[in-house]
């Protein structure tokens, strides 16, 4: 999951490096138990809840969304991210179990 929420950071123009210290910091707060009682707030699309603040990381990189010059591409790079999962996984809607997984995915807006 990590890739995929590295890859919804900050579009083409991302800073790397400063992702990856800012990650090593999410999982030391997440080890830590930190996380457990940060406020939260709810990603859309994905539906992941996520902490608004933590310890040592800047707030700026806790929702991707912000992480953009503008919110507008984030949308549109998570609802073709959405599109795809939703596309690629109709395969398994033809049992219940499938049709739960599809159902707790991402949904496209």
């Amino acid at each position: 999951a990590q890739e995929v929420v590295l890859g919804l950071l900050g579009g083409q123009n991302r800073n790397g490096r400063q992702h990856a210290e800012s990650v090593s910091r999410q999982e030391d707060n997440v080890l830590g138990g930190a996380i457990l009682k940060a406020p939260t707030k709810v990603i859309p699309i994905f539906d992941f809840t996520v902490p608004t603040e933590l310890p040592g990381v800047d707030p700026k990189i806790l929702d991707p969304r912000d992480t953009y010059a503008d919110a507008q591409e984030w949308y549109t790079k998570a609802n073709k991210l959405a599109d795809m999962f939703i596309n690629n996984f109709k395969k398994f809607e033809n049992n219940e179990a499938g049709k739960a997984l599809v159902a707790a995915g991402p949904h496209a807006e």
